[in-house]
């Protein structure tokens, strides 16, 4: 039996109160999962004007699922270390270098990666090179542009460790574990021979009909050969991180009890015929394998080649999608402030990622940020369509403050939320005890519509507690139409220079974010001629499925 897991509900990481009774004072262990989380909803009521127990609250809650993750943009630096050591890698010496890893010998100006293992000075700036902790302030004087930049840059530094597909699952689903996540949809464009798939692309020539492109691809015993490689090379490595883990053994990892599955990705930066290759080896994979369940785009969506092939690459995604109609597509689209949108032409990203295959988009069952939503030239019809198609945003503040600048107040969340698309907050455990207060608003948004769901086929019964329905508030008022005018092009500014029109106070905001309930959840329809007893599809997007 196969299971898709590719979740489809509100929130990027959904919040499950798994464990709802610790979360309430006075709720014992015992109580049935209903009156356990009618304490919690009464308990969350009670601290809704207290942000410092707002902030204890969300710290504290069980976390279901992460659906937006990069597999080496998720493990920690000092995994990484780990990881390169046995291979003797190196980094260069010259501090203005870029710290790309190197493969062995370590001659003159390099040095041995698992030195950072006993020099603490060395392993600090190996965290500085390999992390954005240069950019987690909110310092107006830091470039975003640099940071953005430099968040990019990490996965091409990182290829020497890329290979190590076990080890990188088994850390993340270690580091999963120790925040509360169950369900781990990791995305990767893990193959086990690069070089290869690297030589396939170098001889590949462009041929604008996708359809016969499609043909010679299928066609050549190279292609077949990653293909097939790649489709056995998964379950085993899986169960290569299960060992890592001591996953069956007297003191296992906590990882052990986190659901993974994948999202095989290919990149967006490179000539078309390269792309078209790799996204046509993502949808085979993803229609074979049980463990792939989607398809994704990697890399900048601000790339002069991203920019200047969008619409393309678009059509390659929308010319593929009938001969794989099982398989899932989640992109990264409109990740840009307004103004970048408007200066590279970028304000239908978000529209094309949308558009269906006889429109020439891609038809996303999901999209990853959509931050430049006020850029498109009909962003309130756009919410509708959204809404209409039950489209999941996944929404990851943390990372558009860091690259974007783009802060909790100044996000779209708000009129996804006003407007009742599907969306959520992606959610990181703050790694001291200090928590932002833009975390403690958007718990108040996320427990007020009712968007705490489980990542349903992960765990049993105790994992599901919904709230009561008498808690769940009315359908939101039709948004303000303030809250959708776009960027004008005749906006004021010095020299014609687009200015963006401010955005309501923070008192509005929030008023926002409290008025915005939703009344109802992603639907979990069992399909008849399936198992009654695996956890049927959800509503739409990037539902579960068993075939």
């Amino acid at each position: 039996m196969r299971i898709r897991t590719l979740r489809a509900s509100y929130g990027v990481l959904l919040l499950a109160v798994l464990a709802a009774g610790h979360l309430a004072a006075g709720v014992g262990r015992a109580q049935p999962a209903d009156e356990r989380e009618a304490a919690t909803a009464a308990h969350f009521e009670r601290i809704r004007d207290d942000p410092a127990a707002l902030a204890e609250f969300l710290a504290r809650m069980p976390v279901g699922a992460d659906l937006h993750h990069h597999l080496s943009g998720g493990v920690r630096p000092t995994e990484l270390i780990r990881m390169a050591a046995p291979d003797g890698l190196c980094l260069p010496v010259d501090a203005s270098a870029v710290w790309f890893l190197l493969a062995p010998p370590c001659g003159r100006g390099r040095r041995p990666v698992g030195e950072a293992l006993e020099d603490a000075a060395f392993h600090r700036e190996i965290q500085r090179r390999w992390s954005m902790l240069d950019y987690l302030t909110d310092d107006a004087s830091i470039d975003r542009l640099e940071a953005n930049d430099h968040f990019f840059a990490l996965f091409d530094k990182l290829r020497g460790v890329q290979g190590k597909l076990a080890e990188l699952l088994a850390a993340a689903r270690s580091l999963a574990a120790r925040g509360g996540v169950i369900y781990l949809e990791t995305a990767t464009g893990y193959v086990p021979d690069p070089a290869a798939r690297n030589e396939l692309n170098a001889s590949l020539r462009w041929n604008d009909d996708l359809t016969v492109l499609r043909d010679t691809l299928r066609a050549d015993p190279r292609f077949a050969e990653i293909r097939d490689a790649t489709l056995e090379a998964l379950p085993r490595e899986l169960v290569r991180s299960d060992g890592l883990l001591g996953c069956g053994g007297d003191d296992p990892d906590p990882g052990c009890g986190v659901l993974v599955r994948v999202q095989q990705t290919t990149g967006r930066t490179l000539e078309p015929a390269a792309v078209f290759a790799g996204l046509l080896l993502a949808y085979e994979i993803a229609d074979a394998s049980p463990l792939v369940v989607g398809i994704n785009f990697a890399g900048p969506e601000t790339h002069p080649v991203s920019v200047r092939d969008y619409d393309l690459h678009m059509r390659m995604f929308g010319a593929l999608a009938p001969h794989y109609p099982d398989v899932k597509r989640s992109l990264h689209a409109g990740e840009m402030v307004i103004e970048l949108a408007s200066t590279l032409g970028a304000e239908l990203h978000i529209r094309r990622a949308l558009a269906p295959a006889e429109a020439n988009g891609a038809g996303a069952h999901r999209l990853g940020h959509a931050v430049a939503l006020q850029a498109d030239p009909d962003p309130a019809g756009l919410l509708a369509e959204m809404k209409r198609r039950s489209v999941v945003v996944e929404i990851s503040l943390e990372s558009n403050r860091q690259l974007l600048g783009v802060g909790a107040l100044d996000h779209p969340l708000v009129d996804y939320l006003a407007a009742g698309v599907a969306g959520g907050a992606r959610h990181r455990r703050p790694r001291t005890d200090a928590v932002r207060p833009e975390t403690a608003v958007r718990a108040r948004g996320a427990q007020r519509r009712g968007d705490l769901h489980d990542a349903q086929g992960a765990r049993q019964e105790q994992h599901r507690p919904q709230l009561p329905a008498g808690s769940r508030p009315a359908p939101p008022a039709p948004p303000p139409r303030r809250r959708l005018r776009r960027l004008r092009s005749d906006a004021v500014g010095r020299g014609g220079a687009l200015t963006p029109r401010r955005r309501p106070p923070a008192r509005s905001v929030a008023h926002l974010l409290r008025s915005s309930g939703r009344t109802g959840r992603a639907s979990c329809r069992m399909d008849p001629g399936r198992n009654p007893r695996s956890p049927g599809p959800m509503s739409r997007p990037l539902e579960s499925s068993i075939a």
